[in-house]
């Protein structure tokens, strides 16, 4: 970092991740920016010249470039207006073709590095064995965990390959519950031996591979 210093307010902010929407102004954007001074900022729904705007704008007031992160589970199109849309894990799973998967997470990676993102938040390591749960659901590969270590592992192999950084998702356990985690703490009732064999060795084996 070429010696430069960071006081407490630099030192918390780089543990914050700050959400930025296209619908978003501007101008308040950058008044929080300049308080908290983040380690990171969360884009969605932008053309890859407002992504840049928004990185040049963190980069003015933070002393650590900022690390821009944008939600992939699904290609592309989240983070970048106009970019290409995959279909949701579920079906990754009924295709089964690793090269294919691969194949279309090196092209997320190449598509979302081209905009300035270097940080994913995919793929979904979900294990689908409540299929009433709303949350995961159609988000998950497979009700079985060698299934989501393959085809997961595919396609986070490919973001890799197209420069991305990947991070897995999400908490691993989540899906057991039929209620909704966004809103609720919810539960997995699952043993530590059972866990262990399921969510944990997904995680496990996503580690392994590389996935942070």
């Amino acid at each position: 970092m070429n010696g430069c210093k960071l006081d407490l307010t630099d030192l918390v902010g780089q543990t914050l991740c700050y959400d930025i929407y296209d619908k978003d102004d501007p101008q308040e954007v950058e008044k929080v920016i300049s308080k908290i001074r983040p380690g990171g900022i969360f884009v969605t729904d932008m053309t890859k010249e407002k992504i840049r705007f928004y990185e040049e704008m963190a980069n003015r007031y933070c002393k650590v470039p900022v690390l821009v992160s944008s939600d992939v589970e699904n290609g592309p199109f989240t983070p970048i207006k106009g970019a290409g849309m995959l279909p949701h894990p579920m079906a990754w799973g009924a295709c089964g073709d690793e090269t294919l998967i691969e194949r279309a997470g090196e092209l997320t990676g190449k598509i979302c590095r081209a905009a300035g993102i270097r940080f994913a938040f995919a793929p979904c390591v979900d294990i689908l064995y409540n299929f009433q749960c709303p949350s995961i659901n159609i988000r998950a590969v497979s009700d079985s965990p060698e299934a989501v270590i393959k085809i997961a592992g595919a396609y986070m192999r490919g973001m890799q390959k197209g420069g991305l950084v990947s991070a897995c998702k999400h908490f691993p356990g989540d899906g057991v519950d039929d209620r909704n985690p966004h809103f609720l703490t919810t539960v997995n009732s699952f043993s530590k031996d059972k866990w262990s064999a399921t969510f944990g060795k997904v995680y496990l084996e996503m580690f392994r591979m590389g996935c942070e």
